[in-house]
């Protein structure tokens, strides 16, 4: 992916590794 300096792209980054570590709990707690 090339760099951008938009905010978005970092803030769309953070949610991604959020979601990512919600479900690794979700699963880690079932």
């Amino acid at each position: 992916m090339v760099a951008s300096p938009h905010p978005a792209v970092t803030a769309v980054r953070v949610v991604s590794v959020c979601v990512v570590v919600a479900l690794l709990a979700g699963c880690a707690g079932s």
